[in-house]
């Protein structure tokens, strides 16, 4: 279990963001996702990095002061999919999150992430688990409510999602 508080959906967007520059130049970029637990700030950093269109090559800082969680090294793979390489597995043997963040060229990138400690991982962690995905960012204008008038009803509709797929018989059932 991830037991920080979720991580920003809004940060996410920035990385993809600058993530997206570079995959224009055709090149992988690396990002490390910091938690400061003085302030319970996440914060991005750039660390120096050498880059082509398949590799990273990155100079990792010191070790970051007490106060600092490293809590995921993310790298992009421009137009490729989203998959850990051998060289990911490989190079990823700290305890903390991994993501890679691929295809993008498309509206919103294949993103996946996993937990490794030692070289050993858990694969697939929901993006639900580590992101704030269901913040509520942009506020609309307060106004828009007045347009609404909401009717009682004594029973809420619900509709079967089966409905349409069963035979007349089934949905009678359902």
């Amino acid at each position: 279990r991830f037991g920080l508080p979720l991580i920003p959906i809004c940060l996410l967007y920035t990385v993809i963001h600058f993530f997206r520059e570079w995959a224009e130049r055709g090149m992988e970029v690396l990002v490390h996702i910091l938690y400061d637990t003085a302030t319970g700030d996440y914060i991005v950093n750039v660390p120096p990095q050498r880059v082509t269109e398949t590799e990273v090559d990155a100079v990792l800082p010191e070790p970051y002061p007490d106060t600092i969680v490293h809590v995921m090294d993310f790298h992009s793979h421009n137009w490729m999919e989203a998959d850990f390489s051998a060289t990911d597995d490989n190079d990823e043997k700290a305890t903390r999150l991994y993501g890679v963040c691929g295809r993008l060229d498309k509206p919103f990138p294949d993103i996946r992430i996993r937990a490794g400690c030692g070289g050993k991982f858990i694969d697939d962690i929901p993006m639900d688990e580590i992101f704030d995905v269901k913040v509520n960012g942009y506020p609309y204008p307060a106004e828009w409510n007045n347009n609404v008038q909401q009717e009682k009803t004594s029973q809420p509709k619900t509709r079967s999602r089966w409905g349409k797929l069963l035979p007349g018989k089934w949905r009678k059932a359902l």
